[in-house]
């Protein structure tokens, strides 16, 4: 069962995969494989794949987790993440194993890829913890102003 912050998140997460996939693995397209490259649409459908299952694998991540547990659990969703990548660029020929240029670049990508994510995620939960910090700090203002107003 997935209730609605956990979908709105998952969907968030999809959505994040998706474009970074898709923006840095076209740099690495252009990189190895040069401008007149014609994607097929198993390219698109793999891209979807790949940010479905991790968006659904990230879920767990996204609850009341002790600081250690979200590490360990980073840590395992990274090296998950990454066997996936790998796994579905093998099988779909995004690189080539007697190329070992691609699979380093496959790798490359793929760091900064994750990189990017985690990136938007922390400064998203920046900016949301700013905004709770501020409504927060209004209410307990205009709760000290309606206390000091009784005490008069």
């Amino acid at each position: 069962y997935m209730n609605k912050s956990k979908f709105s998140y998952f969907i968030h997460m999809f959505s994040m995969l998706t474009t970074a996939i898709l923006f840095f693995s076209s740099i690495y397209i252009l990189f190895f494989f040069g401008l007149n490259v014609e994607i097929k649409m198993k390219y698109i459908w793999g891209v979807l794949a790949i940010s479905l299952i991790l968006s659904a694998a990230y879920l767990p991540l996204y609850s009341d987790l002790s600081k250690k547990a979200y590490i360990i659990g980073s840590v395992i969703y990274y090296v998950f993440a990454d066997c996936v990548v790998l796994g579905v660029g093998l099988l779909l020929g995004w690189f080539r194993l007697e190329v070992p240029a691609s699979i380093i670049g496959m790798e490359i990508t793929f760091v900064v890829v994750s990189f990017s994510v985690f990136f938007i995620e922390y400064l998203s939960i920046k900016h949301s913890t700013h905004v709770l910090n501020d409504q927060l700090k209004k209410v307990h203002d205009m709760n000290a102003t309606i206390s000091s107003g009784k005490n008069s």
